[in-house]
């Protein structure tokens, strides 16, 4: 698996250090209201319970893809972003990841955050995944992420 570009580690790395480390010279205001809008602790300890009182059926989804989910959202809840899977396609190669207030109203810049953080997971876990949102993709969906196979 190819490494990925430094930008992904650079908004990992921002993502967990911006709330206590702010320079408006240093990091562009832009990037910084996108970091803030993200966390949600009330909708997250809301989400959580629901979460908890009903099972979610993997019948039929590739488990790599189960494993990816599951990671993401740790590593969300663990920054106070709550995020929902909206559907796991019929094919069980692919899953469509929101916030769980704003949905898919979401900024470039937030997307781009969903994205480094999803990225850097399926890089830690060597899953091999497409995401949506990246320039490249010949159609902007950034809540979408597949297993490429």
């Amino acid at each position: 698996m190819k490494k990925p570009p430094n930008k992904f580690f650079r908004w990992v790395r921002f993502l967990d250090r911006i709330q206590f480390f702010h320079k408006d010279e240093l990091v562009h205001k832009t990037h910084v209201d996108a970091a803030r809008s993200l966390p949600d602790a009330k909708a997250l300890r809301q989400l959580s319970t629901k979460i908890l009182q009903t099972d979610i059926n993997y019948h039929g989804v590739n488990p790599e893809l189960v494993d990816f989910w599951k990671s993401m959202l740790k590593h969300m809840k663990r920054r106070n972003i709550p995020v929902f899977a909206f559907e796991f396609n019929v094919s069980g190669t692919a899953v469509d990841i929101v916030h769980a207030t704003k949905h898919w109203n979401l900024s470039k810049k937030e997307w781009d955050m969903f994205g480094a953080m999803g990225q850097e997971i399926a890089r830690k876990r060597n899953t091999k995944m497409i995401w949506h949102g990246s320039p490249d993709q010949p159609v902007y969906d950034p809540s979408r992420w597949e297993i490429d196979e």
